[in-house]
């Protein structure tokens, strides 16, 4: 959405899978539901929704430890 937002050229390619079990038919309609409330979202708040903060759980700091080199 935010390459439509600023023109840039979008190419397309699909992607299949199959799973044959109900879990899967599940996750397939959780992500349809939030796909499309995404799209709501955007097309009635186009830039505050781009541009605002869209992670669920919000990180301040990530920590990290140097663990080794390639010197």
């Amino acid at each position: 959405m935010a390459s439509v937002n600023i023109h840039k050229k979008i190419k397309f390619f699909p992607i299949s899978w199959r799973e044959e079990d109900q879990v899967s038919n599940v996750k397939m309609t959780r992500q349809a539901i939030e796909t499309l409330w995404m799209l709501i979202k955007y097309f009635f708040m186009r830039g505050k929704y781009i541009h605002g903060e869209l992670r669920k759980n919000i990180i301040s700091k990530y920590d990290s430890k140097l663990i080794g080199t390639n010197i």
